[in-house]
């Protein structure tokens, strides 16, 4: 979505977005299954998230739930989300500073 938004905001081309979408793709990412301790830990944590923050929905707070528990910057083009939350949470990143971006 974000390549798509960028498509019509920014000018990139079709094979521009195709390339920035493989350098995604390029990412080495491991999903890494979760128990059901795990899971809860994550919903009780987005939901705290989601109150400290004042957000108005909680799945905005699991990216950030995810990032925290996982020990990882979340970057993301969600300059809202970067605002309710970036002052108190130095792990959260535009991803326009991502490098090569």
């Amino acid at each position: 979505n974000t390549i798509r938004r960028r498509m019509r905001s920014d000018g990139l081309t079709l094979t521009q977005a195709q390339d920035l979408l493989a350098g995604f793709f390029a990412v080495p990412i491991t999903l890494a299954p979760a128990g059901s301790a795990e899971r809860r830990r994550l919903h009780d944590h987005a939901l705290m998230l989601a109150d400290r923050f004042e957000l108005p929905a909680v799945y905005d707070a699991y990216y950030v739930a995810v990032a925290d528990l996982r020990r990882c910057p979340l970057w993301t083009d969600d300059r809202q989300l970067i605002r309710a939350v970036g002052r108190g949470w130095p792990s959260i990143r535009w991803i326009g500073d991502y490098p090569g971006s």
